[in-house]
């Protein structure tokens, strides 16, 4: 299919080292039947086309988790093109998309790495152009993340901005640090220590924006998120979690034109309001 083979060349990712091991371990814990489902080349690669039940594509969906509400959303003879293959709650961490729907005329796409890394369409480049930020710089781009400086950066513009986009405000941040100051944006699931680490080593870094702040939904995660939390304390370091649906979601803004340009399909970014209500019902917290 000419579509799935465009993708592969843009945002397939195979001649990543380890590209596998990405989304390998973590989809044989929590999708035990994924093999029921996927690909041959997504068994493989644990990247690029997912599902494929349809010969032909009609329509492109844009998402970043293959959710319930997503999925649902869904017509026959459409692409969904998804960031993660793997849906996500902001409490309990990675869960498998509903099996129910997966067995529809559809085609899933999923790219992770690849996208991560792309200078355009990352959602962290995403990100920080939604906010409108013109003086920022890459420092950080290997095979799994990326991430910008930014010298002059104000939490109240990222308060402002993403309450004007989803009229409601529901971040976290930590009760220490500076609201104004030098920043490294990195979005998704970031609570990583290795990485803080490597900001803590930037010289001046004062704030940190990343998708997941507190997280405690695994048994690896109430281990080493508290311990990222320390290291946020130990180094002075603010740090400022927006979800990791919410961090993630603009590029799929970026992604839309792309897709109606190359591909002349009509195409259509879904604002999944389940897990928004969701954001704003349950994601507000302070660390202290």
């Amino acid at each position: 299919m000419k579509v799935l083979k465009v993708l592969d060349s843009f945002f397939g990712g195979f001649s990543i080292k380890n590209l596998a091991s990405d989304w390998k371990g973590i989809i044989e814990e929590v999708w035990p039947k994924y093999r029921k489902y996927c690909t041959k080349s997504f068994q493989r690669y644990f990247s690029g086309c997912m599902i494929k039940n349809c010969e032909s594509i009609e329509r492109v969906y844009l998402s970043v988790f293959p959710s319930r509400y997503t999925l649902s959303k869904l017509k026959d003879n459409s692409l969904l093109f998804v960031h993660h293959p793997l849906d996500w709650d902001e409490e309990k961490g990675f869960i498998p998309p509903q099996e129910k729907f997966l067995l529809r005329k559809i085609c899933i796409y999923s790219s992770h790495l690849p996208l991560d890394n792309n200078l355009e369409y990352s959602p962290t480049i995403s990100l920080v152009n939604f906010l409108g930020i013109k003086d920022f710089k890459v420092v950080l781009r290997d095979n799994f993340l990326l991430g910008c400086v930014v010298h002059n950066f104000s939490l109240s513009l990222l308060k402002r901005k993403l309450k004007e986009y989803f009229n409601f405000l529901s971040v976290q941040e930590t009760s220490w640090g500076k609201a104004k100051g030098k920043a490294f944006i990195c979005a998704g699931g970031c609570d990583d220590v290795n990485l803080l680490k490597y900001i803590h080593k930037l010289e001046g870094i004062e704030i940190y924006i990343t998708g997941v702040l507190y997280f405690r939904g695994s048994e690896y995660a109430k281990k080493y998120n508290q311990l990222f939390i320390n290291y946020l304390r130990r180094f002075k370091i603010k740090g400022v979690g927006i979800s990791h649906y919410i961090s993630e979601y603009f590029s799929l803004l970026k992604l839309k034109p792309f897709f109606e340009q190359v591909f002349g399909l009509k195409t259509k970014v879904i604002k999944d309001r389940e897990k928004l209500e969701k954001i704003k019902r349950d994601f507000l917290r302070k660390i202290f």
